[in-house]
């Protein structure tokens, strides 16, 4: 980062944070690695995750039940913090019991509201906080198979 003036600082962190969602919507957890720092710390609702193995496991995860889409809808750079307003669309790839208290088939879909803040140092992730800015208020249904 540029400390003697904003010339590039904005546009270049931007930038990266634009890479950082086009990698994690691209299903690639090898990939998507390479953003976070060894000992990242994940903190959701759910508590704290601690080290990059462990948040990228959490990863595996929602990509094995859904494809998640993450939009960023609005990018702010303070310093070596990054907040970022976030579209999240989660599609079923499978039969899903419980997400955030709906059943879900494969195709249908949920949105989210959140928001993300990313502490950096040296081109990577030291701490990712994701908070909840609006529940879901229904699943997107899959549009019905036509027969052919």
């Amino acid at each position: 980062m540029c400390n003697c003036c904003r010339c590039n600082s904005v546009s270049l962190n931007e930038k990266f944070m634009r890479s950082y969602y086009s990698t994690y919507n691209s299903e690639d957890a090898d990939a998507l690695a390479e953003f976070y720092h060894a000992d990242v710390e994940l903190v959701t609702e759910e508590g704290a995750r601690h080290g990059a193995e462990n948040l990228l496991a959490t990863y595996r995860g929602l990509i094995a039940q859904f494809h998640d889409n993450m939009t960023p809808l609005h990018i702010s750079i303070q310093e070596n913090t990054a907040t970022v307003e976030i579209l999240d669309r989660f599609t079923a790839k499978q039969p899903v019991a419980d997400f955030f208290g709906f059943a879900m088939l494969p195709g249908e879909s949920i949105d989210l509201r959140l928001r993300g803040s990313y502490e950096f140092m040296d081109g990577k992730f030291t701490r990712v906080r994701i908070e909840m800015l609006q529940m879901p208020a229904s699943v997107r249904r899959a549009p019905p198979a036509v027969d052919g």
